[in-house]
């Protein structure tokens, strides 16, 4: 490179090389590459930094939805336990405290209170949005509620949910929402109601200050026939303390939250966001419900004895279904005992009818329990599943009196017999089974109350499962599921009768049962018992039984499930038969003569069908005069128990309905004349022979069992 000097920098040149381009331009081509390069190099990192950060997003959204799905599953079990472990260790008291206090009491998520049902499944989750420096994150998430019947809109609704959570550690724990979170206080004013919600719920809370307002004049309007006084105005808030939602068990809100106000009602966003119109009309339907409830009996509201009739008139809530005026016959000489689980507890109430007075009589922490009566009502027997690590897999007890007696406490699964009519006529000895779970097999013991003494009862091993003659000074004994022996009062087998099931007593002297014949049929006979054998047959069989079925009708198959005699009428058995395809048959057989000719002797006549067969034992009672029939079906798809009623003497059938499973969920008086049928919150009271049912509202929450006690 060769370079000319001149005497004045501005007549600087340069000599161009060889080749004819300038130095000049070369070095720009040099750093243009550079900065060619380097922008790569950069875009390059920027592009392996964002990577890494959507991969550890990705991972950090991955923790979260970890430790939402360990919260769901205490919620859904009522996991105490598990749920406080997951609770941020810093959270506030007061937080933490009503989050416990709300799963203890089913009522985080639960809005059966509002004539919602929350169905069974997994939460869909919509959305996980993290903090900038990722140590917070919301997660957003739908549930679906089934509309109860009597409310509206019908069918199903989904409810938007947000919970928050907190990075403590390597962990992430459920938090309480921070101060902006819910944002202001906004007050929307209206004429007759003033509102104030938090700013996150802005645009929902002002439509429902119009709507809910307009059901008011609505109620104003029923109530008094011109409408609200001109001076008239309500002064509410929607709180976003989740204490507030305490209102949906009949709670008592805290003190420091309804100062001031004429009513406190949780905020929108713990209720449950709608996400349709659908959702909006049910959420509104439950503040108006709300509402109306919290203000009852005031000055403001609604006389208590009409609020239920005034709020059916505003489309928001079913009709009262119970009856006014006296029923039409007393009350059974007995009380209610109902079994009821809120959260890891569950509690023995006895509900006076007399009184109304509702008590608490024993509690303990389980995961399941279910509740079986005594043949003459003085007792119940409570089957409990604990929930604490390494406890036994199943406790049974007995309480009577006052007094709670261990009958089983042990690893394997303690069932007990469901004793309707089962155990021996004096009411002391009761069957009972034990199954191992690992072995597969099941044993038999003997229940006697009269042994129960410093808190524990005696229950020795049975040769199998006894059926006590009407006199009880007889058994017949059913040995491993297969044999039949005839035995003596204490269930001891003393002669071996044959092959057989569904084993039942017509009289003192006379049993029946099924077996199978070589051909497949199933045959029902009849023998009397003496000291030489067995005398006078009669058969009934299950062809005989498809028979009476209509042939478009007729299922290919039918198995005898269980045979009861009326104990009106000896003559009259009832049986049921179940088909293959899952359907259940109840029928009635009229025994019109004693020969013991194979021929039918007598008349099969079918009287209803049900789907699923019922599946619980006994799978049907009698009313102590004979009358009424009764069966129960649990469908588990649809979560549906359905309770049968056949009038025998008018050959009619009612049928009630309600969610869940009950164990028992309907019971005979011991008189007869009154049925006891647990209905979600209600309890249904009914006396058929006088077409009469009385539904009794209650505030216990998770009812699973109901039974007449003396």
């Amino acid at each position: 490179m060769r370079f000319e000097w001149q005497k004045d920098v501005e007549d600087w040149v340069e000599t161009p090389a060889a080749g004819g381009r300038s130095v000049h331009s070369r070095r720009w081509s040099y750093l243009a590459l550079l900065g060619l390069t380097v922008a790569v190099a950069g875009s390059f990192l920027v592009w392996r930094l964002n990577e890494r950060v959507k991969l550890g997003t990705a991972a950090v959204r991955a923790d979260v939805l970890a430790a939402f799905d360990l919260v769901w599953q205490a919620i859904a079990n009522g996991d105490l336990e598990l749920f406080n472990s997951l609770l941020a260790a810093d959270a506030d008291s007061t937080w933490a405290e009503a989050q416990r206090d709300l799963v203890s009491h089913r009522l985080l998520l639960d809005r059966l209170a509002l004539g919602l049902f929350l169905q069974a499944g997994l939460p869909r989750v919509e959305s996980v949005t993290l903090t900038p420096d990722l140590q917070e994150a919301e997660v957003n998430y739908t549930l679906p509620y089934r509309v109860v019947e009597g409310y509206e809109p019908e069918g199903l609704v989904e409810l938007q949910h947000t919970a928050v959570f907190q990075q403590v550690g390597r962990r992430w724990l459920l938090s309480p929402p921070g101060p902006s979170f819910w944002q202001s206080w906004v007050v929307e004013q209206r004429p007759s109601l003033n509102l104030v919600f938090p700013g996150r719920d802005k645009a929902l809370g002002e439509r429902l200050a119009a709507d809910l307002e307009a059901q008011w004049v609505e109620l104003c309007a029923i109530q008094t026939g011109t409408g609200c006084p001109a001076d008239f105005r309500l002064n509410v808030q929607l709180q976003p303390s989740p204490a507030s939602l305490a209102v949906l068990g009949n709670q008592p809100l805290a003190a420091n939250l309804n100062v001031g106000w004429d009513a406190v009602l949780p905020a929108p966003t713990l209720l449950g966001l709608p996400v349709d119109e659908a959702g909006y009309q049910a959420l509104l339907h439950s503040y108006t419900l709300l509402l109306t409830k919290a203000l009852a009996g005031s000055r403001l509201c609604c006389p208590p004895d009409a609020l239920q009739a005034q709020l059916a008139a505003l489309g928001v809530a079913p009709p009262a279904t119970a009856v006014q005026g006296d029923p039409p016959i007393p009350w059974p000489d007995q009380d209610v005992q109902l079994l009821c689980a809120a959260g890891s507890e569950a509690t023995l109430y006895r509900w006076n009818l007399v009184t109304g007075a509702v008590t608490p009589e024993l509690t303990h922490a389980v995961f399941t329990a279910s509740l079986n009566g005594l043949p003459n009502d003085d007792g119940v027997i409570l089957r409990q599943e604990p929930i604490r690590a390494g406890a036994p897999r199943s406790r049974t007890t007995l309480w009577q009196g006052g007094t709670e007696y261990l009958v089983y406490n042990g690893q394997a699964l303690h069932g007990l017999v469901s004793p309707f009519g089962l155990g021996d006529p004096g009411g002391r000895r009761l069957p009972t089974f034990v199954y191992d779970v690992l072995a597969g097999e099941a044993h038999y013991t003997l229940l006697n109350l009269d042994s129960c003494s410093l808190a524990r009862c005696g229950s020795p091993v049975a040769a199998g499962w006894p059926f006590w003659s009407p006199d009880g000074r007889r058994t017949l004994v059913w040995v491993d599921e297969q044999t039949l022996f005839d035995g003596d009062a204490a269930g001891r087998p003393l002669r071996e009768i044959g092959p057989g099931y569904a084993p039942f007593w017509i009289d003192n002297e006379t049993v029946g049962y099924a077996h199978t014949t070589e051909e497949g049929l199933d045959v029902i006979q009849a023998i009397h018992l003496t000291e030489t054998g067995e005398l006078g047959l009669v058969f009934l069989t299950s062809e005989a039984l498809r028979g009476s079925i209509a042939a478009a009708e007729r299922p290919a198959d039918l198995t005898v499930s269980y045979v009861a005699v009326s104990p009106a009428d000896s003559h009259r058995w009832y049986v049921l038969a179940n088909s293959s395809d899952g359907h259940g048959y109840l029928f009635a057989f009229d025994w019109l003569n004693e020969g013991n000719s194979e021929e039918e002797p007598g008349m099969v006549t079918l009287l209803l069908t049900v789907r699923p067969a019922p599946i619980i034992f006994p799978p049907f009672l009698l009313s102590p005069d004979g009358r009424w029939l009764t069966a129960t079906t649990y469908d588990l798809d649809s979560n549906l128990r359905t309770l049968y009623v056949y009038d025998t003497a008018q050959e009619e059938t009612r049928v009630f309905t309600a969610d869940g499973r009950a164990t028992p969920g309907y019971d005979w008086s011991a008189d007869g004349r009154w049925l006891l049928f647990l209905e979600n919150n209600d309890l249904d009271l009914i006396a058929p022979s006088f077409d009469y049912q009385l539904s009794l509202p209650h505030e216990l929450e998770g009812c699973s069992g109901a039974l007449w006690v003396y």
